[in-house]
């Protein structure tokens, strides 16, 4: 249903993960069936990690070697820790694909924290395909928290989370909004309030990051949200 904020696409809880990865899935088809090739920015998340329980039993071997897989931001930790969105991704949805050629970039691999910034900052497309953003209960996406001080010239920037991890790299807002496809998880009646608020009210990007958003495609499981 479309709405202010965008597309609201409301599933029942017991199918939220499986529609909203077969839909995610369809769109990756349609992009590369018109130009060849696709970008994904992946995420990471509760959220995320139940979609891609999904979407990695779905078919994929027409993507080999035209899918480009980037991440939202991540937790400056190593690659192998639990916190690590690369390592949710990876367990969760890549490593099923393995037997497929991906190209998979990293943001954080250990090291200077500005030295990944500024690679990942020169690796990222002005315009990703597929952007998949996790909604937190204060509504913040990618590690954009409502409040921080972002640098809006640069397509990967240092981020300070308000809780550990405390270290991150993020996404800036301009590679958010630049998005060919946006798709935004919000399961759950916590995020459901805020999308609800998101509709209800006008406010500022900063103190609500995921206003950055506005014309994506929201997938939604709280039925007070099915009529909006």
């Amino acid at each position: 249903m479309n709405s202010k904020i965008g597309d609201i696409k409301y599933f029942a809880e017991i199918e939220w993960a499986q529609r909203a990865a077969e839909y995610v899935h369809s769109r990756v088809n349609s992009v590369l069936q018109n130009f060849g090739s696709c970008s994904i920015m992946l995420t990471g998340g509760r959220s995320a990690k139940k979609l891609y329980g999904h979407w990695r039993t779905l078919p994929v071997s027409s993507w080999e070697a035209r899918v480009q897989f980037y991440f939202t931001d991540e937790r400056c930790v190593p690659e192998t820790d639990e916190e690590s969105n690369y390592y949710l991704a990876s367990r969760a949805l890549l490593s099923r694909w393995s037997a497929f050629r991906f190209e998979v970039n990293k943001m954080y691999a250990g090291g200077s924290i500005m030295d990944s910034v500024a690679r990942y900052d020169a690796l990222l497309p002005d315009s990703v395909d597929i952007v998949i953003l996790g909604l937190g209960d204060d509504g913040h996406v990618a590690s954009l928290f409502p409040g921080n001080e972002i640098e809006t010239d640069r397509k990967a920037v240092y981020a300070k989370a308000p809780y550990a991890p405390f270290d991150r790299i993020s996404v800036a807002p301009a590679v958010i909004t630049n998005a060919k496809n946006i798709f935004v998880l919000a399961p759950g009646e916590s995020k459901g309030l805020v999308v609800q608020w998101l509709h209800s009210e006008d406010i500022r990007a900063r103190d609500m990051p995921s206003k950055l958003a506005f014309g994506a495609t929201w997938f939604v499981d709280t039925p007070f949200l099915s009529n909006v």
